[in-house]
């Protein structure tokens, strides 16, 4: 695990980078700027998730309802997991947030194809390799 404290103002993208045992982020409930849901990294605002905890041994994973970005490599070489769910309410997936999952095989999203296809995205055409994305998913 690892604590972010109360002072931290800005970390970047790649900065769990390669952290394959980390299985959860705490942050400090007086932090401005970052919190931990379930152990895992997002904007005060909650609508940002920046990092999943990589080493998290889930094999499932549902996005919070109040994001709205997937962040640049937020999922990188999170290789437990075959699934994610991605709500309707998400307008942007940040580059590389899929990179390396060589296990990840599905993606759901909850709205229509049509959504998804005005998310902004900034690797072109946004589709993991080997993943399939399947829309207006109901939990």
């Amino acid at each position: 695990s690892i604590a972010i404290h109360e002072g931290i103002t800005a970390i970047a993208p790649f900065a769990f980078a390669g952290c394959e045992s980390l299985e959860e982020i705490i942050v400090d409930e007086d932090n401005q700027y970052f919190k931990s849901i379930d152990g895992n990294l997002y904007t005060k605002d909650g609508k940002t998730l920046m990092r999943y905890a990589i080493g998290k041994k889930d094999s499932n994973f549902t996005i919070q309802d109040s994001v709205t970005t997937i962040g640049a490599l937020a999922f990188e070489a999170c290789n437990n997991l075959t699934s994610v769910v991605i709500p309707k309410g998400v307008t942007t997936i940040g580059q590389l947030a899929f990179s390396e999952c060589n296990s990840l095989t599905d993606l759901y999203y909850m709205g229509s194809e049509e959504e998804w296809a005005k998310i902004t995205t900034y690797d072109n055409s946004f589709k993991p390799e080997g993943v399939e994305i399947h829309f207006n998913y109901a939990p």
